[in-house]
């Protein structure tokens, strides 16, 4: 238990406590003593300082983790290393595909795949049925779906795939006889 004196201001920090399959959402005020957090409470943010002007209690705030897995995958840096890292995301939130800082040299970087893991290629990071260009929309699409640009944000439902297509342009020297 912490006191201040009334008036005076009281600093939350974040929790440092991790409860597995919940995730902290924030601080909870009660000025009656033993009341467990109500549901529809407004919640402090770590950072925040919070006046108590009367005896309260404060509750740390976990909602159940609604998180799926964000798979990246896509050439990266001056080397052409390539990227591969996963994230654990809430569920709904919002997520800016990356712009690509480096393109293989003979190819062309046409978009993000973004779908399903189980979609991808055995062993690999291409989606099955490989990549289409519809001349009439003048886009490129993979595993079935229109691919994604750079920089555009998309809501991450389920757990998903996030792969960097690139197709080849350097063909080398064509000989006619």
């Amino acid at each position: 238990p912490y006191s201040v004196l009334r008036g005076e201001g009281l600093l939350l920090s974040a929790s440092n406590v991790q409860v597995k399959g919940y995730l902290f959402k924030g601080w909870e005020v009660s000025n009656v003593f033993g009341l467990a957090p109500m549901e529809n409470a407004v919640l402090l943010q770590p950072g925040e300082t919070y006046v108590p002007e009367s005896n309260v209690n404060i509750w740390a705030r976990y909602v159940e983790s609604r998180t799926v897995t964000l798979s990246v995958a896509g050439s990266s840096g001056q080397s052409g290393s390539y990227l591969f890292y996963e994230d654990v995301v809430e569920k709904d939130a919002e997520y800016t595909l990356p712009v690509v800082d480096y393109v293989p040299t003979g190819y062309e970087f046409v978009g993000w795949y973004v779908g399903s893991i189980e979609d991808l290629v055995q062993g690999g990071y291409a989606p099955a049925g490989g990549v289409q260009y519809d001349s009439e929309t003048g886009k490129f699409s993979a595993g079935g779906q229109v691919l994604k640009n750079q920089g555009e944000t998309l809501t991450v439902d389920d757990d998903v795939a996030v792969v960097a297509i690139y197709v080849k342009t350097d063909f080398g020297a064509v000989t006619i006889a």
